[in-house]
């Protein structure tokens, strides 16, 4: 399995009945009906909703539907694509996937999307709710970036764009041939935007 128990670090079995994962230490964690599974204990949560608020994940995810970087989506595909072994399935997990956005678009422009097992990982809530309930063939778990409740060195390749993470976890997960694919700011990012807003515009580092 791909989980481990956030609270212990055990591997996580799941349990067919209940849906739910479970691990030696009776650490029980639920499915959601959507399909989504929550491994971010209470005890780790600053505040009570970390994350983007559903205002916040509604407006990003309205954005992004109309289109504005769907070829970015595509220029993800295509790295993907390239380095995706012929008949052997990858395990890609998406740091920060927001409401999912950018799995859907590999799954549903990717030649084989079979061969790709999509995950994807973020603090907020609302927005996994979001991903799972418009994508059963991928895997969502609410978690923080700075410690990701998944075995180590499972995933084939790792992306995040304009997400935070941890360099130490993501060299965790990944495997010793495994990919690392980021998507980052431009110096000038939004340059007009942040012009309007603001009386003194600085460019990204």
């Amino acid at each position: 399995m791909p989980y481990i128990c956030p609270i212990c670090q055990n591997p996580l079995m799941h349990h067919l009945p209940s849906k739910g994962y479970y691990c030696t230490k009776k650490h029980h964690f639920d499915q959601a009906k959507e399909g989504y599974l929550n491994l971010l204990p209470a005890q780790h949560k600053k505040p009570k909703e970390p994350g983007d608020s559903r205002a916040m994940m509604r407006a990003r995810r309205n954005f992004l539907e109309a289109g504005f970087y769907q070829p970015m989506a595509q220029a993800l595909t295509n790295i993907i694509e390239k380095h995706r072994p012929e008949t052997i399935p990858m395990n890609i997990l998406n740091v920060g996937c927001g409401e999912g956005y950018y799995c859907r678009q590999i799954e549903s422009l990717a030649k084989n999307p079979e061969y790709l097992n999509l995950h994807g990982i973020d603090i907020a809530k609302n927005a996994i709710f979001a991903a799972a309930k418009k994508q059963k063939n991928a895997r969502f778990i609410v978690a923080s970036s700075k410690s990701m409740p998944y075995a180590d060195e499972y995933f084939d390749l790792l992306f995040r764009v304009y997400a935070p993470s941890d360099a130490k976890e993501m060299a965790r997960l990944l495997k010793p041939s495994g990919l690392l694919l980021i998507v980052t700011p431009g110096p000038r990012h939004l340059w007009q935007l942040k012009e309007f807003i603001y009386t003194n515009v600085k460019e990204h580092s």
